[in-house]
């Protein structure tokens, strides 16, 4: 799932989420993302990264990743400031057309708390917690409602 397209001082970065239907180990290459120019010409990202990490030219580190838990994959294009939108972008052979090119990665602003905690509560135990809701609000954070359980 795409969640954006932004500049960068390197170029024109774009952020996926990316989830599978089962648990497996995975790597992503520079193969996996491209975008058609719009005199037609096929552009493969210069850089990969997985949740943050380092770009590189080749392919990812291999992780884990495991069924409903989405992993954040980032493909770095070799564009110049003055793109505002990709005429076509194409993520492992799915193809979305006209996609926005933001100015930087500013998220939305999050939505308003409507009322604080009454109070801390001290946990012991075994509990399970669930997350519903859930929205990044900056790069290496996300907001969640948690429910837990005893």
């Amino acid at each position: 799932m795409l969640q954006g397209c932004y500049h960068t001082n390197a170029g024109v970065r774009c952020d996926f989420n990316y989830a599978t239907k089962s648990d497996t180990l995975e790597a992503w290459t520079v193969l996996f993302a491209e975008v058609v120019a719009a005199d037609g010409a096929n552009i493969k990202p210069s850089g990969v990264s997985v949740v943050n990490g380092e770009f590189d030219d080749n392919n990812t580190p291999a992780i884990n990743v495991y069924k409903g838990v989405p992993v954040k994959v980032s493909a770095l294009f070799d564009l110049p400031r003055t793109t505002t939108n990709l005429r076509i972008l194409t993520v492992e052979g799915k193809r979305a057309d006209n996609v926005p090119v933001r100015n930087s990665a500013a998220a939305a602003a999050p939505a308003p708390v409507t009322a604080a905690p009454a109070q801390a509560i001290n946990i012991s135990g075994n509990w399970t917690a669930s997350l519903t809701g859930c929205k990044q609000v900056k790069p290496n954070e996300v907001v969640c409602a948690a429910t837990l359980r005893k």
